[in-house]
């Protein structure tokens, strides 16, 4: 209904009900303008919550996408593991012929020579095997470094809100954390909270 139907309502109501057009009209405009301005109002905090809700969901959006990539990250981490264990086992296998080729080539002159080709070549390998090694190991620090990033996250400081009966004992003990970091981390001189205080729990150790 627009808003010369809605006066036009009005004020025949007015006429059976109130003994007036003229009366009712000033009356419906009144109401009418009211009505807009409280609708404008509704409209602006819809808007606004709109808005609020695209922040949210886009912030949401983000920590799901950097928890999937941390979840990559510890499983690459678990892969390099296997791979520097087979590595090492390698290399344990190389070193043990070369010493059987040293042992043989002390025998005699005729087999030092012989094996000499080969041990130079069981060298080579082992040093391409060294430096595969070292690369894992450099690969394997910075795996370590996410994964350090990801026990931060998962230790992270915790918000909470005090009830009815809390004291700061109980809630250090629920959280397992010390009374004295609890106060430190909300800078408190006294044990003395109050209900609906929010809290700041320390990672505990």
């Amino acid at each position: 209904m627009t808003k010369k139907e809605k006066i036009l309502f009005f004020c025949i109501l007015s006429s059976f009900g109130m003994g007036g057009c003229s009366s009712g009209v000033g009356h419906v405009k009144e109401e009418t303008a009211v009505i807009d301005v409280t609708l404008q109002q509704v409209e602006t905090r819809l808007d606004d919550s709109r808005r609020e809700v695209h922040c949210l969901q886009s912030d949401l959006q983000f920590m799901e996408n950097r928890i999937q990539q941390l979840e990559n990250s510890l499983a690459s981490v678990k892969n390099i593991s296997r791979q520097i264990q087979s590595l090492e086992i390698k290399q344990q296998e190389i070193l043990k012929d070369i010493k059987q080729l040293f042992a043989h080539a002390n025998e005699t002159s005729a087999s030092f020579s012989q094996n000499k080709n080969r041990l130079s070549e069981f060298e080579k390998e082992l040093s391409l095997h060294n430096q595969k090694l070292n690369e894992v190991h450099q690969l394997k620090g910075s795996i370590e470094s996410v994964a350090e990033s990801i026990k931060q996250i998962s230790t992270a400081e915790t918000l909470y809100r005090v009830k009815p009966g809390d004291s700061l004992d109980k809630i250090a003990k629920k959280y397992k954390v010390s009374l004295e970091s609890l106060k430190k981390a909300n800078h408190l001189d006294q044990d003395r909270i109050m209900v609906g205080q929010e809290l700041q729990i320390p990672a505990s150790h």
